[in-house]
């Protein structure tokens, strides 16, 4: 968005960014970390409960995760509660995967591509990968803490923390490098 605007009326500055390729990396970067602080606030709002899912889409998402679970172990439910051996497995907001998506609209439309259809094309296709990892997550941590007693918030808040950022980052990087040919020239 910021960049279109820009070419249209800095033509002059362009011309002196195209002659020098360090000049050039460094608007880039540049136009990426404003575009990121723009395309991020979503996911502020979302991390700091300025925009809240409704109640009922958590419980659908639980009940969801629940008929997933329910014929490999003994797991019970009530709303948005998941109960595995006495333990509370409370499904918020940030349990659906929202952010991992917001991470990447903020990354891939903060990139100073020319071409929306391009950054659209990959922003949908990304979601139901994002989706489906989330979903391993939840399901993975639940396994781990029934199966083998592993602490639920080492696995759930270290481990997968951990990997849905590489993850978030190799689809950005994939995004990135089949697509680089249309950065601001």
């Amino acid at each position: 968005m910021l960049e279109i605007i820009i070419y249209k009326y800095f033509r002059d500055f362009f011309q002196k960014i195209k002659e020098d390729k360090k000049l050039k990396k460094i608007f880039i970067l540049a136009i990426f970390l404003l575009n990121l602080s723009i395309y991020s606030i979503p996911l502020y709002f979302f991390h700091n409960y300025i925009i809240i899912i409704p109640k009922d889409v958590l419980n659908n998402f639980a009940y969801f995760l629940y008929l997933i679970l329910k014929n490999i172990i003994d797991i019970s439910i009530n709303g948005n509660i998941l109960v595995v051996k006495n333990l509370y497995f409370v499904v918020d907001q940030s349990c659906i995967g929202l952010k991992s998506i917001l991470a990447i609209f903020s990354i891939i439309f903060a990139t100073p591509i020319t071409k929306y259809n391009i950054k659209i094309k990959y922003f949908l296709m990304y979601i139901p990968i994002l989706f489906f990892l989330n979903i391993i997550r939840i399901v993975s941590t639940i396994f781990l803490f029934y199966f083998y007693n592993i602490n639920v918030y080492f696995v759930h808040d270290i481990l997968w923390e951990i990997f849905t950022t590489l993850a978030i980052i190799i689809l950005w990087l994939i995004f990135y490098r089949k697509n680089k040919e249309y950065l601001l020239n």
